[in-house]
């Protein structure tokens, strides 16, 4: 009697698990598969949404008039930055400001010549760059000025290197603003 008891419990307990298999797992695995195919369908709406609203923003100009010449306009080129400040003032500043610079060595009238204006200081990590006439530089770099060469970046200063003439000129920081 020991061992038939044994066996309708085990079939009990393979019918339950069985049940379960069926009502749980495989219903979830059934749900996951169809999701798969609405999400599919929900993709392939919204790539069509966007190819219908990128049409209708690139026939703009061809729908009005003023809307092709704003196009126009912001693919010309800009002459200067319109944000920044005007060329006509920066170019007077320049006159009558003249930037702060010491010759290291005072045997090179040729480095004294050249004017610089370091004008910005960054530094992220343990890189250092600075904006010299415009321009980034970091040490090492050859400056856009022919035989020049930026040696050594501060925040308060740059030392710039005359390869002619084996001179160093101290660039004092100038702040464009004053």
């Amino acid at each position: 009697m020991e061992k038939r008891k044994t066996i309708i419990v085990a079939l009990a307990v393979i019918a339950l698990i069985y049940g379960l298999y069926v009502t749980v797992i495989s219903s979830r695995l059934r749900m996951s598969v169809a999701g798969v195919g609405d999400f599919r369908q929900s993709v392939k709406n919204t790539v069509k949404d966007i190819e219908t609203r990128l049409q209708a923003v690139t026939n703009i100009g061809a729908k009005h008039q003023d809307d092709k010449y704003i196009v126009q306009k912001i693919e010309t080129k800009w002459d200067y930055n319109p944000f920044g400040v005007d060329p006509a003032i920066q170019k007077e500043m320049s006159r009558q400001k003249e930037p702060a610079q010491k010759s290291v060595d005072k045997k090179s009238p040729a480095a004294a010549k050249v004017n610089f204006v370091y004008s910005a200081y960054i530094e992220t990590n343990k890189r250092k760059v600075a904006v010299i006439n415009d321009n980034e530089y970091k040490v090492g770099d050859q400056l856009e000025t022919p035989g020049y060469v930026l040696r050594k970046i501060t925040s308060g200063s740059v030392v710039i290197a005359h390869k002619a003439s084996k001179t160093d000129t101290e660039i004092l920081f100038t702040d464009k603003g004053e």
